[in-house]
């Protein structure tokens, strides 16, 4: 290890008790995950993890295949195994998502303690509970566990022995587990490839680099007939990306992933190290960054290689995507403040004293009101879902026997899926309607919420379904555009806001 020359620190040793408390920190997200998990009803994208997951494992394979979802099928597969074992509910899918936070969290504070002490273990889990982490610890989606896989693969390279064969299959089934959790995990060979590249060749980890390239290989190789298949559905995303690559989404990638990092973390931060210079003769170590440090920082790359794909074929830039550099980023912070402010314990025992407080509040906020969680991409989704079921039954009392919803919108299959009433809903498309804000995004997600057809109890209205049901018909969140080419059409439409629902009743 590149850090063992450091000198520990007398008060805050590598004992037990930093174990016991990295174990409480970790089960305290896990815990509250699972209550979340509980609580919350699914979103969009875990509708499809839902339907997919119950099918067998051959249909699973040609759900998948068909496009209906771009995540390996073995994440499906997972699932699947769960729901068998637990049966099928919305914690049995968020329980895997879950486990691999809580497991991932342990392995990047054992990281960060080998290269420092337990201290900065756990400000390194402080780090990752104050990342965006947490809000996948209770998504059934794979993105933790993608999370998980990065941070065993930083720990294989760090901590076993360069030129071993056995510590090479490690670090390359790492990365193969990896890639059958998502496809972006391409990008967690990043950070490793730059450091074979720049560090001296007596710090270089040659072998396992070629056994990690051969688990991506192999990775990508099981799921090319996947990946052909969805050649056609890759570029209608391209065309169609809501995130689409830029500087600027760069930039959210970062900032997303660390939410209100200035104003919540870095100033308090910096204005407790003035607080206790002025008590404490503060001196700045002045030893050279260590090259486990140096390649920690490395994982900072991620998203800017990231970037460069997405200009060049994807066109698409989310921060979920990126999440393999979070056990990077914690490990290389923790090991700044060691390297810095070792010999002042204040400073660290009150940026972890910090970095716990705004995590730990920011969790007991969600536990206490579940169901207003939602995704940055679908700003009070979840508010409006919560609303539309809370109110079908009025709707049905006002002889409302039909609730039509556009066949583009995310709100539709969430509200289908989870309904008490399902067979009320109606998904309206109509192209000879009139539109001034459709786009290519609303046109793939029809074609998305298509395919769903057979697995959900979708119906179709078009222009001349709603004339006949007109009466009968209660509009739920339309867009305006709808509403204008509608009373174009000869409808008259009287509005209703529930909260932030908009109903909308036809005469």
């Amino acid at each position: 290890m590149g850090s063992q020359h450091w000198t520990r620190c007398q008060h805050w040793p590598n004992g037990r008790w930093t174990w016991i408390v990295a174990v409480c920190l970790a089960s305290f997200y896990f815990f509250a995950s699972v209550y979340i998990a509980n609580a919350r009803l699914l979103w969009y994208d875990e509708v499809f993890s839902s339907i997919i997951s119950r099918l067998s494992p051959v249909e699973i394979w040609r759900a998948v295949k068909s496009g209906l979802d771009l995540q390996p099928p073995t994440y499906h597969l997972l699932l699947h195994v769960f729901g068998k074992l637990l049966g099928p509910s919305a914690l049995t899918l968020r329980l895997p998502s879950a486990l691999a936070m809580l497991a991932g969290f342990l392995i990047v504070f054992d990281c960060a303690r080998r290269l420092t002490d337990g201290l900065h273990g756990l400000i390194a889990i402080a780090v990752l509970a104050s990342s965006v982490l947490p809000s996948y610890g209770y998504e059934a989606r794979p993105y933790a566990l993608l999370f998980m896989w990065s941070a065993c693969s930083l720990w294989v390279w760090l901590n076993t022995p360069a030129r071993s064969n056995s510590a090479a299959l490690a670090f390359g089934l790492t990365v193969f587990g990896a890639v059958t959790a998502h496809y972006y995990a391409v990008f967690c060979l990043v950070p490793y490839a730059v450091s074979t590249l720049v560090e001296p060749p007596r710090n270089r980890q040659l072998m396992k680099f070629l056994a990690g390239c051969a688990g991506l290989v192999a990775g990508l190789a099981l799921f090319a007939p996947v990946l052909r298949a969805n050649t056609g559905l890759a570029k209608l995303a391209k065309v169609a990306s809501w995130t689409p690559a830029s500087l600027g989404t760069l930039d959210n990638v970062y900032g997303d992933s660390f939410p209100h990092f200035l104003i919540l973390f870095a100033v308090p931060a910096v204005i407790w190290i003035v607080l206790v210079s002025l008590r404490h003769s503060v001196t700045l170590s002045t030893e050279p960054i260590e090259h486990s440090e140096r390649l920690a920082w490395f994982f900072l790359l991620i998203p800017c290689f990231g970037f460069v794909i997405a200009k060049l074929v994807t066109n698409v830039l989310y921060h979920k995507y990126f999440i393999t550099m979070l056990p990077g980023v914690a490990v290389a912070f923790s090991c700044l403040l060691w390297r810095h402010f070792r010999s002042v314990a204040a400073v660290s025992l009150g940026i972890l004293c910090l970095s716990i407080g705004r995590g730990i509040i920011s969790t007991v906020s969600e536990v206490r009101h579940p169901e207003r969680i939602e995704p940055l991409a679908v700003v009070g989704e979840a508010v409006r879902l919560n609303q539309l079921h809370s109110g079908e039954d009025q709707l049905l009392r006002d002889g409302r026997r039909f609730l039509v919803m556009q066949a583009e919108s995310l709100l539709a299959i969430e509200a289908v899926h989870d309904s008490r009433h399902p067979e009320v809903y109606r998904l309206f498309h109509d192209p000879t309607l009139p539109r001034l804000d459709y786009s290519p995004v609303m046109e793939a997600m029809f074609h998305l919420n298509k395919q769903l057809g057979t697995y959900l109890p979708l119906s179709y209205w078009n222009l001349s379904d709603l004339r006949k049901h007109a009466s009968e018909a209660a509009l739920v969140n339309p867009p305006n555009d709808v509403l204008v080419a509608l009373e174009q059409a000869g409808f008259k439409c009287q509005t209703h806001f529930d909260g932030d629902l908009k109903i909308v009743y036809l005469k």
